[in-house]
């Protein structure tokens, strides 16, 4: 079932943005589909060679936040549509940022299915230190910049009057291995 995430400011360009998520074994399968008016969106191409970057939030990216609901300690995932990617780990809220240990880019695709819709798939390897739980704690987000260079951000919720994806209280969705 698709998962709405709300417009930190509403605006004409951007329709909806939904998420499917799922978890089985050692995979989060996450599932953006996005409707927007694309011709005014700085959607990037395709990158000939995707790779870790940093800064993908500064444009069109797509975030996905984990964690045990139990520690302070949370993975943030980007991906952008070009196929750029990162992951981190933070001790606690913005604190102790580090490459991920704990969470890798297993595959990430973005298409364009028609001048108003897209889907940005995505699958992350969460390694046995997820095998101890039977329920995650997730963050949903999006920047999605237009051609302005203005940036629109999505999440699950937001709270205290800011566009904060690190806040554990926009945290909200609690899934369970294998189911949908």
């Amino acid at each position: 079932m698709p998962i709405a995430l709300q417009a930190f400011s509403p605006t004409s360009l951007i329709q909806s943005l939904h998420c499917d998520v799922r978890w089985t074994q050692q995979t989060l399968h996450l599932e953006y589909q996005l409707v927007a008016e694309f011709a005014a969106l700085h959607w990037p191409p395709p990158a000939a060679k995707p790779q870790r970057r940093m800064a993908l939030w500064e444009h069109t990216c797509f975030e996905c936040f984990v964690a045990d609901s139990t520690t302070t300690g949370y993975t943030e995932v980007n991906v952008a549509p070009s196929g750029d990617w990162n992951c981190f780990d933070f001790q606690a809220y913005r604190l102790g940022m580090q490459a991920s240990s704990s969470a890798s880019l297993q595959s990430m695709s973005a298409q364009l299915d028609d001048e108003h819709q897209a889907r940005i798939q995505v699958e992350l390897d969460l390694p046995a230190w997820s095998e101890d739980f039977q329920a995650l704690q997730l963050g949903l987000s999006a920047v999605i910049e237009d051609k302005q260079g203005q940036r629109h951000y999505y999440a699950l919720q937001h709270i205290d009057g800011n566009p904060d994806f690190h806040h554990r209280d926009t945290h909200i969705l609690t899934i369970t291995r294998g189911i949908e």
